[in-house]
């Protein structure tokens, strides 16, 4: 019986013998093409590595827009260059604009974190805008912490009526200068010279016009020894 099926076997093998050679045609093609497709899939995870490297690179070089520094600043230190590159959201007759403190640069800058519900620092609006007068700019800044959004910003510059006689541009929604000027309350006042470098951060206890004016004349004096140089 053995003897029989072995034969049959054989026999059978004898008359198909293309088929047999068909299916090893087609079995080794089939192998081929899944080598193929395994070398594409291993470029193609290259690739993407490759990609995800650059797209990190990028997040940690492309500029200040994406890699700000945060690191707190104190007085004496000099302003990095994204300071002024980077953008804010600013504030100003019931419309919000995108900008940078750039304009600023080269000038005595004072920035005032503020709140609208902080009564001292709305009771120092007419000082504000009296320094604006002078060569020096001012810049509001409601930080995040202060818990306000444009609705409330909005609502005190066009129905109060301290508001409405003080208008003045104001950087909303802050997180970045919070970080730059860290505070416990407000106001809180971070002096710039036209170096660049921070002066002077004070609190609630803000000076007068007066010595506004004899920093101006250092400042002044301080500028045009370097240009005479």
């Amino acid at each position: 019986m053995t003897f029989k099926k072995t034969a049959l076997l054989s026999a059978m093998a004898m008359l198909c013998p293309f088929g047999s050679k068909e299916q090893r045609t087609r079995n080794k093609e089939q192998r081929v093409r899944i080598k193929e497709q395994r070398v594409r899939n291993k470029e193609q995870r290259a690739k993407q590595k490759a990609y995800l490297q650059v797209a990190l690179l990028l997040c940690l070089f492309s500029g200040p827009l994406m890699a700000q520094d945060t690191r707190p600043l104190k007085v004496g230190d000099k302003l990095p260059e994204t300071f002024w590159q980077q953008e804010h959201t600013v504030y100003a007759n019931g419309k919000t604009t995108q900008q940078t403190l750039a304009p600023y640069k080269g000038k005595l800058l004072i920035l005032q974190f503020w709140a609208t519900w902080c009564g001292t620092c709305i009771g120092k609006l007419p000082l504000l805008d009296s320094l604006s007068q002078l060569n020096m700019k001012v810049q509001l800044v409601s930080s995040k912490k202060a818990r306000e959004g444009f609705a409330q910003i909005d609502r005190f510059f066009t129905q109060s009526p301290m508001g409405q006689k003080h208008p003045q541009p104001s950087i909303i929604d802050d997180e970045l200068l919070g970080q730059l000027f860290p505070f416990r309350q407000v106001p809180h006042y971070v002096w710039i010279d036209y170096q660049g470098r921070v002066v002077a951060i004070t609190n609630y206890l803000f000076t007068g016009v007066p010595l506004v004016q004899k920093v101006l004349a250092v400042q002044q004096r301080a500028l045009a020894k370097r240009e005479g140089q």
